[in-house]
């Protein structure tokens, strides 16, 4: 179970650069983009998956390396919906512009989970 957690934590850093880089053409292009916000709701299903196997890896004895992963962890956790929230209270490219910051966060975020996990 914790390799799985260890390769989800990758699979979710890289779902973080698709969608910095998604948000970000649009931001560039002023285009619009619904599927964007499907991408960002299935990306959060990811990494709500990948909290639940932390959170069972800790009840079930398994620790990471540095306590910090458990601050990192619940960061990246509420990076995406956080960004929603934002971007929800504004226009279309306020909207890819909250999106492409809470991608970066969960790029950056993740990059620290991955550290201070061990992995």
């Amino acid at each position: 179970m914790v390799t799985v957690h260890q390769r989800l934590g990758e699979a979710v850093q890289l779902l973080g650069v698709v969608g910095a880089i998604w948000a970000g053409w649009c931001v560039l292009r002023r285009t619009a983009s619904p599927s964007l916000r499907v991408y960002v709701l299935l990306s959060e299903a990811v990494i709500t998956l990948q909290a639940a196997l932390g959170i069972g890896l800790a009840v079930s004895g398994h620790r990471p390396h540095d306590s910090l992963h458990f601050v990192y962890g619940p960061a990246v956790f509420l990076s995406l919906p956080v960004a929603w929230l934002i971007g929800t209270r504004t226009d279309e490219r306020g909207e890819h512009l909250a999106l492409l910051g809470g991608c970066v966060a969960v790029v950056l975020l993740s990059l620290r989970a991955i550290q201070t996990g061990g992995g």
